[in-house]
């Protein structure tokens, strides 16, 4: 055991240490050019590019607290679509879990006229997951799911979005993207 570790740091000494270069997949440098433009750079070129790095002034992006749906403050919301897809595979043999996906200011609203939870009432909450059923205009169950609401603006678009987690069948899935399209949803 002795032996093995004596070997490793000789061999990841050299590794470092050979020709007074380091190598920069080691070293983490300081920004992404040093490791793709210059693969084996000296310690001394890494330390100055990450003094030159660090007085320059970069500008980054920070969150903004508003909501950025909307371009400007007098766009109505409302007149915005919602739109509906099939967001997994359909190719090749079914997989086991399928998800539909509503995105919009009505992806809520929709998701309540199709989706019947087990329980009585459904108060969609932000990334909670409710198990239920999805009926067809006729009240006809097409499929067991579980419900996923992810409300503004905490969804990856910043818009209410919610998906419907059924069955990997793609019969299952084109019917219950069907009865969202009839409940007001746009196809994607």
């Amino acid at each position: 055991m002795a032996m093995a570790i004596a070997s490793f740091r000789i061999v990841f000494r050299h590794m470092l240490h050979a020709n007074n270069t380091y190598n920069c997949f080691f070293t983490l440098p300081p920004r992404p050019t040093c490791f793709l433009i210059n693969r084996r750079a000296t310690w001394r070129q890494c330390l100055i590019s990450s003094r030159a790095s660090s007085t320059n002034n970069y500008s980054y992006k920070v969150v903004v607290k508003k909501d950025e749906r909307v371009e400007n403050e007098n766009t109505d919301v409302v007149n915005s679509t919602t739109i509906a897809a099939i967001v997994t595979s359909l190719g090749g043999p079914p997989a086991a879990v399928g998800i539909v996906r509503l995105s919009g200011p009505s992806a809520v609203s929709i998701a309540c006229r199709v989706f019947r939870p087990a329980k009585n009432m459904w108060q969609p909450t932000s990334h909670v997951v409710e198990y239920g059923v999805v009926l067809d205009s006729d009240g006809n169950v097409i499929d067991e799911v579980l419900a996923v609401p992810m409300l503004a603006p905490r969804s990856y678009t910043r818009e209410d979005v919610v998906e419907l987690q059924c069955h990997g069948n793609e019969v299952c899935l084109r019917r219950v993207l069907r009865t969202c399209l009839e409940a007001g949803a746009t196809l994607a």
